[in-house]
């Protein structure tokens, strides 16, 4: 899992807004999670898969819900380390999946999941209820990313998928779903939302013990919310070349498309296929980098900006604030 990963606010602030129109209610859980209502001004404001975690864990314990109050009827606390549970025992990620639906038809009606086979592709459907349409989006997205990365870390290998079907218009903040599910083929409007990966993947065992199990769950749910991390056969040119500028302490172009195999133009064609470029992959590497270290370290902002290669703090809270829209003091300042 990469470490630098972030998350835009949109996330945090659709939940809270969902949730509770109580301002001081809101503040308890950001304040719990290290945050303030201030981070929240900005839209491009962006934070760690840590700090997402936190509010998360906030808000589930404050509800008794690991729906979040999200969905029409709560599901109690503990209800996914049962299916967790159940899962670890199956045999292949097909009766993980078959497993699944049937334990979730007995214990909630707030959602169902569903696999099917078509030809040489799976297909795991995903139906949420909920009265309140912008809860139903992001319950329906953390319930796909969640039984997308959960069999991924049974197997012990991550299942790339082919395309996130989304049964909803294109949101203003689309460009962060080819992060979260790793494939640049988002469709919208679609019939049901549904993940679909290669069939073969169905027939991967399951590797993990019970104790490898008991170590997962406390690390969620930040482990979801980390990028993943696929094998190269299986990886898109632009997160193999994001993760080779995060991992390279030589971040030219021209390096990476040597360790690519490629060249320099072949790269650049590549990355414009995905909609994609290298600029744009090294800024996205050096801001969220940014963001780690001024809002989970003491590191001086002179200290970040002498890390990140700039030669004076001045050049990398100009660049910061293009990113962010905030200088890194006043962005550090959002957290408690």
């Amino acid at each position: 899992m990469h470490q630098n990963h972030t998350i835009s606010i949109h996330f945090a602030k659709v939940i809270l807004k969902c949730i509770s129109s109580d301002n001081d209610e809101i503040e308890t859980l950001l304040l719990s999670a290290g945050m303030n209502a201030a981070l929240f001004k900005n839209p491009r404001n962006r934070i760690t898969p840590l700090q997402f975690s936190q509010l998360i864990k906030a808000i589930s314990k404050k509800s008794k819900d690991e729906f979040l109050g999200l969905s029409n009827k709560p599901l109690p606390l503990g209800s996914f380390s049962l299916l967790a549970s159940n899962a670890v025992h199956c045999s292949n990620l097909q009766e993980v999946y078959k497993n699944t639906e049937l334990a979730l038809k007995v214990m909630t009606k707030q959602l169902s999941l569903k696999l099917s086979i078509e030809q040489n592709k799976a297909s795991v459907h995903f139906q949420v209820q909920s009265t309140n349409k912008e809860a139903q989006v992001i319950l329906t997205e953390l319930a796909m990313l969640i039984w997308h990365r959960f069999p991924s870390w049974l197997a012990s290998k991550e299942i790339p998928l082919d395309q996130v079907c989304l049964p909803y218009d294109k949101t203003a903040n689309s460009e962060e779903y080819p992060l979260m599910f790793s494939t640049n083929n988002i469709s919208f409007n679609a019939k049901t939302a549904k993940i679909i990966f290669p069939l073969r993947y169905l027939d991967l065992p399951c590797q993990r013990s019970s104790l490898e199990l008991k170590n997962y769950i406390e690390q969620l749910p930040e482990y979801w919310f980390k990028r993943a991390e696929f094998d190269r056969e299986n990886c898109s040119v632009s997160n193999e070349c994001l993760r080779l500028i995060e991992l390279s302490s030589n971040t030219c172009m021209v390096s990476i498309a040597e360790q690519m195999n490629r060249s320099v133009r072949t790269l650049r064609r590549d990355l414009s296929v995905e909609k994609n470029s290298f600029n744009k992959l090294k800024a996205q590497f050096l801001r969220d980098k940014a963001i780690h270290l001024i809002t989970e370290t003491n590191t001086s902002i002179e200290n970040i900006a002498n890390i990140l290669g700039y030669t004076e703090a001045s050049a990398f809270s100009r660049v910061f604030k293009q990113w962010t829209g905030s200088s890194p003091r006043d962005y550090r300042h959002s957290f408690v």
